[in-house]
Order: C-alpha cells, then structure tokens, then sequence
C-alpha cells in the first residue's frame, strides 16, 4: 500500500481499486506529483480511511467493479457523508459510470497514460463542491436548462432527468439533498415518483411543479411533497423555494 498513516497535506489522495498492480502504479504516478496518497483495495475500508483523515482527504479516486461494494456505491456515501471530498471515477466499463460523472469530467477510463491521470485529478481538486444537489425532472429540456442556470448561479450542483423512471435511476447512484419533479411526464409521472419515494421512507426533499390543474398539485402536497409550485416559475420564486426546502421549511402552494 501507498501510505496508510495518517496525513497533513490539505491535497491528499485516496485510491481504492481492488487490482493491486494498478492500485500501485497510480500511487506512484500521483506521489511523483507530489501529492499525498492513501491507498486501499477495499470499499469498506475506505469509508475508515476517511473517517481517520476526516478534513485531511480531498479526493477520492476509485475503481467501480469491486467486491464488497461498487465505487458508485461507496461514492454515493462519501457525497453524502464527506461533501468536502471530490471524486474521480476510474473504470474500464463506461456503461457504469454514473451520468453526472461523463458530464462534469470525474471520470478517467482505463487503461489510461500517466498526462491523462494527472490532469484529471487536477481538474477534480479544481471542481467546486459542496453544495446542495438538486435533481430536475422534467420532460421540457427548456424548463430542465432554465431551471439548471438559476439553481447553478446560486452555487448548487444539479442533476436532469426527463422523466421519472429515469429520476429513480439517478436517485439509485447519486446522493440527492432535493428532487424538484414535474406531475406530468411520460413513462412515469412525477406523482408515482412521490408515491414511491415515500413509500421507500427515502428522506429526500421534493418540490412538485406542474401547470397543469390545480388538483394535481394538492394531491402531490397530500402524496409528501414538501412544497408545490405553479408553473411557469419565475427565477425568484425558484430560488426561495429551493432554499426554504433546504433549510427545512415546509412550503406551502406557490
């Protein structure tokens, strides 16, 4: 293993790869560089590693085909746990990256050259975070970019579906602080996705939005969502709500 102790440099890596010969070679390449590196070949014991080096660590880098638990996995409970770490996928099976990760560039797919490995765990200390994550669902890729510019200008990470079965599928790999979820959909509305949601006892924040009629909106209030907004929203009205939700006020209909 690279380096197990703990460690005091503020950009301190921490690999996880169960392929012992590569888990090496990209301890080696990034302490060239002259970071501080943490290795392990298990998930689980990642999570350890970063709860001894709680602050310390600023980025994981993990494989995605592990026993015990996937990368996608033990990223989801760094998000969630560890906000403060990034994270960098490395995998040879792209059809298993998380879509958010091909999009923001936190992946590196194998076999890859050292330049490559460099530059993109200088990219991932490089990328913001930290802020909440938002999921927008809706069937309107012009609602779904309006409301991604807003939200984003505020400092928020998110995340697009359009439509809901494709929502629960990015709730599966990515840890969510807030869905914000169009009614009507095709392949499945945005009231089955509350209903089930609750129904999971996920402790996920919604907003429901619909310009349809105003029924809809009263039964997602009644199937748990925290707040309902009529459409169109105004970028104001967006932002208040996003915020009050966050801070754990229940909305009432806007």
């Amino acid at each position: 293993m690279c380096n197990t102790m703990a460690v005091k440099s503020d950009a301190s890596l921490l690999v996880v790869d169960d392929d012992d010969g590569l888990r090496a070679l990209v301890c080696a390449v990034l302490q060239q560089e002259g970071y501080q590196v943490l290795d392990t070949n298990s998930p689980v014991r990642a999570m350890e590693v970063l709860g001894e080096n709680a602050g310390q660590v600023r980025l994981l880098i993990t494989d995605i085909v592990m026993p015990e638990m996937s990368g996608v996995e033990l990223a989801k409970w760094v998000r969630g746990a560890r906000r403060e770490v990034g994270v960098l996928y490395m995998s040879g099976y792209t059809e298993r990256v998380p879509p958010s990760a091909l999009t923001e560039g936190a992946f590196i797919a194998k076999p890859f050259t050292k330049q490559a490995l460099t530059e993109k765990v200088r990219q991932a200390l490089e990328a913001p975070r930290g802020g909440a994550t938002i999921l927008v669902a809706d069937d309107d890729a012009q609602v779904r970019d309006l409301f991604r510019q807003i939200l984003t200008a505020q400092g928020y990470r998110v995340l697009e579906a359009d439509n809901g079965k494709h929502a629960m599928n990015l709730l599966s790999m990515e840890p969510v602080d807030l869905l914000i979820t169009d009614l009507v959909m095709p392949d499945q509305e945005g009231l089955e996705t509350i209903r089930t949601l609750r129904q999971m006892g996920l402790d996920l924040r919604i907003i429901a939005i619909s310009g349809a009629v105003s029924d809809y909106l009263q039964v997602a209030r009644l199937m748990g969502a925290n707040a309902v907004v009529r459409k169109p929203v105004s970028p104001a009205l967006l932002v208040d709500t996003v915020q009050d939700i966050l801070a754990g006020e229940s909305g009432a209909a806007r």
